[in-house]
C-alpha cells in the first residue's frame, strides 16, 4: 500500500482548533466598534461648538470698471426657413431671403449679432439644424421665441 491520500474520498483529520474557529460567534467585533466611535468623537470635538455665532466677512466680487464695459451689439433678426432641397435659408427684416453665407456677410458688414426667431410651437430639432447651418460659417446665433403673432 502506498502512502498517498486519495483526494476525492479521504480528508486530512481536523484539529480541535479548526473546529472552534469555524463555529460562528454572535459576539460583535467590539474593537472595530470602539475604533469607529473613537474616530467619530475625535471629529465631533474638532468641529467646535455649534452655539458660537457666525461672523460674516465682507467679500468683494471682481467687477469691471465702467470704462471697460463693452457696448451691447445690435441685433440682426433672422427667421429660419427650410428652402428647396431641404437647405436652410433665412428671412431678414427687410423681407429678403438669404443663405447662411449671405447672413455672414450682412452681420459682419453691420457689426450685429444674429438672432433666430422661432415660433413657440417649433420643435428643438429645427432650431438645432438651423443653428448648425450658421455655425458652419463661423456665426454664433442667439435664439428668440415668438409667443404671439406679430411680436
Amino acid at each position: 500500500m502506498s502512502n498517498k491520500f486519495n483526494t476525492l474520498t479521504s480528508q486530512a483529520p481536523a484539529t480541535v482548533d479548526q473546529e472552534k474557529n469555524n463555529s460562528g460567534s454572535l459576539r460583535p467585533p467590539t474593537l472595530m466598534i470602539d475604533l469607529l466611535f473613537g474616530a467619530l468623537m475625535l471629529f465631533a470635538f474638532q468641529m467646535g461648538y455649534v452655539d458660537k455665532p457666525v461672523t460674516p466677512h465682507n467679500v468683494e466680487l471682481p467687477t469691471t470698471p465702467d470704462k471697460q464695459k463693452k457696448k451691447a451689439k445690435a441685433i440682426y433678426t433672422i427667421i429660419p426657413i427650410i428652402g428647396k432641397a431641404g437647405k436652410w435659408q433665412f428671412k431678414v427684416g427687410d423681407g429678403r431671403i438669404l443663405s447662411a453665407d449671405g447672413i455672414k456677410k450682412e452681420v459682419r458688414k453691420k457689426k450685429q449679432t444674429p438672432v433666430m426667431i422661432f415660433s413657440h410651437t417649433t420643435d428643438l430639432q429645427s432650431y438645432l439644424e438651423a443653428e448648425q447651418e450658421l455655425r458652419r460659417y463661423g456665426l454664433k446665433p442667439g435664439l428668440a421665441v415668438q409667443n404671439k403673432k406679430g411680436r
